[in-house]
């Protein structure tokens, strides 16, 4: 990542949470389909960080790195990926809150804000997006979860 500054969306939670190297060097801006777990209608609270949800208190013992990705969207890079996860996590005890009854598509560009690469097992990758960015209308719902 450059060295230039850059207004991110939850640039004030990466402040407090992760100051140090977050979003990671690595994320680049780029243009990539992305899929994420949503609900129908599709709102703005779909696309809430783990901190805007208040779900990293409840963490603890956390790394940097997670706690820096807390700070970001988690999406993934394939259909696929995203179900197989989905099934992982829906019938874990710790994940009571998992809620989300849709999955949905979106074009990821540059403009956006910066990603880290995706995951070679899992597709998984973190978007840090930047200020003034709304993605709910760039999303439409694939299929039901």
């Amino acid at each position: 990542m450059s060295s230039v500054s850059i207004a991110f969306k939850y640039q004030d939670d990466i402040t407090e949470q992760a100051p140090k190297d977050c979003p990671p060097k690595d994320a680049t801006q780029r243009d990539i389909v992305a899929f994420r777990f949503v609900n129908k209608p599709i709102s703005d609270k779909d696309f809430q960080t783990y901190v805007r949800e208040g779900k990293l208190q409840r963490m603890t013992n956390l790394k940097h790195e997670a706690k820096c990705r807390c700070c970001g969207l988690s999406m993934f890079n394939t259909q696929e990926a995203a179900i197989r996860k989905y099934n992982n996590i829906k019938p874990h005890p710790a994940s009571t809150d998992v809620s989300f009854t849709h999955l949905a598509k979106g074009d990821i560009k540059k403009k956006h804000g910066f990603c880290t690469e995706p995951k070679p097992t899992g597709g998984h990758f973190t978007l840090f997006e930047f200020a003034g960015i709304d993605l709910k209308g760039e999303f439409a719902i694939v299929s039901e979860l």
